[in-house]
């Protein structure tokens, strides 16, 4: 009886283990023959998906075939699929050719994937692995991550606007300026993140685990809305206006433009503290703004604590100041993402473009970026010059 019994056991379990292998060759089989159906329609002549406009008929064909293979897929090949889409540039905030909402992305394994200014609405994100993350920018507005595990993931200016983050994971999160209004943080856990500058109009903080977290200069919150969540140490919010930063001097032989008259700009740059922000009057060259050896001095590679020495450039003449950008730079990896580029209203602007390399939102080393602000044409170039970031910024002679 023994022996049958263990026969029985030993059969059983090579059942499972055939019945796994047979689920997992499915999978893959659904992953690639997805992949060589969204390339065709990228490289079809007359549909071709790449160029294709708002309502033509190859994007609902996309989005069809995305909803049906994500279905059928495990977390490690929905991470795999969502990273050909990004990459192909089918679903980022400026292109948004596959519309991805209401998508299965349940337990999708996309930690430490770099997925700025991502196009993510009223997505299922429930218990995926987001940790160590790079999301700047990225719109996940209404997107459900319930359960999810985002430790250190940096969302930088992200829209979470309506999200529902109820039991996900934030413990050591960059959320700096992101947008949180009418999100749910119930019973999350945002052990020691940052949320300097972030929107919290609304937010749901019932059982949130704020401890240590950062919650410096916090906007369209109070102190009474945060009351439900635990270990709030007193005093530890902040939500006032800081005082006006003194902004570094360049070294640029263009002389001083006289007094800056700030306005909009005080409130643009709330949570940020003064040595992060940097006046350039206009045929700036060569002018050293920041000291990056911090960041890289005995790190191997990337790392996600480079992402804390975001920068801020004021752009002035003799008026004063009319525009500023927002800038994060990654040594390791000799580029510079651009978070944001504001007029002097310090209303964003989607006139500017790399015209060195091609991409948007992410320089090279020595890129030159063309900025149209106020009528006006302005080539911006950054570069790392051993342990410091090196400036070239100045106006297009002539008419645009």
């Amino acid at each position: 009886m023994i022996t049958a019994g263990l026969s029985f056991y030993t059969f059983q379990s090579n059942q499972r283990q055939e019945s796994r292998a047979e689920a997992d060759r499915a999978s893959q089989a659904v992953l690639q023959s997805y992949i060589k159906d969204v390339k065709d329609l990228i490289l079809d002549e007359k549909s071709n998906l790449a160029t294709s406009e708002v309502n033509d008929p190859v994007r609902e064909i996309a989005r069809a075939l995305t909803i049906t293979a994500v279905r059928q897929l495990d977390g490690e090949r929905k991470g795999i699929l969502l990273r050909f889409l990004f990459e192909s540039r089918l679903i980022s905030n400026e292109t948004k050719i596959i519309q991805l909402f209401g998508v299965d992305l349940r337990e999708a394994d996309l930690a430490g994937f770099n997925l700025g200014d991502i196009h993510l609405t009223k997505a299922d994100l429930s218990d995926a692995d987001l940790g160590k993350t790079v999301l700047i920018k990225a719109d996940l507005s209404r997107s459900i991550f319930r359960g999810a595990d985002l430790t250190e993931a940096v969302l930088l200016g992200a829209d979470l606007t309506r999200a529902d983050l109820t039991g996900a994971v934030l413990a050591g999160a960059n959320l700096s300026g992101a947008d949180l209004t009418d999100a749910d943080l119930t019973d999350a856990d945002l052990t020691g993140a940052d949320l300097t500058g972030a929107i919290l109009t609304r937010t749901v903080f019932d059982g949130t685990n704020l401890i240590d977290a950062v919650l410096a200069n916090l906007r369209g919150t109070t102190v009474g809305q945060m009351e439900l969540a635990k270990n709030l140490a007193p005093g530890s919010v902040s939500t006032q206006t800081p005082p006006t930063p003194d902004i570094s001097a360049t070294q640029s032989p263009t002389p001083d433009p006289g007094p800056v008259t700030r306005d909009c700009f005080e409130d643009h740059f709330l949570g940020f503290p003064e040595e992060r922000i940097f006046e350039v009057p206009i045929d700036t060259t060569g002018a050293e703004i920041l000291d990056v050896s911090p960041m890289v001095a005995g790190v191997p590679g990337f790392n996600f604590s480079e992402f804390a020495d975001i920068f801020n450039l004021v752009f002035t003449d003799s008026t004063g100041p009319f525009g500023a950008i927002t800038v994060v730079p990654i040594s390791a990896l000799q580029i510079f993402h651009i978070v944001s580029v504001v007029d002097g209203a310090c209303e964003e602007i989607d006139e500017y473009s790399n015209v060195s390399s091609g991409g948007k939102d992410t320089l090279l080393d020595y890129d030159e970026l063309e900025m149209r602000i106020g009528g006006k044409v302005y080539y911006l170039s950054l570069g790392f010059n051993k342990d410091r970031i090196l400036v070239d910024y100045f106006e297009l002679a002539g008419p645009p």
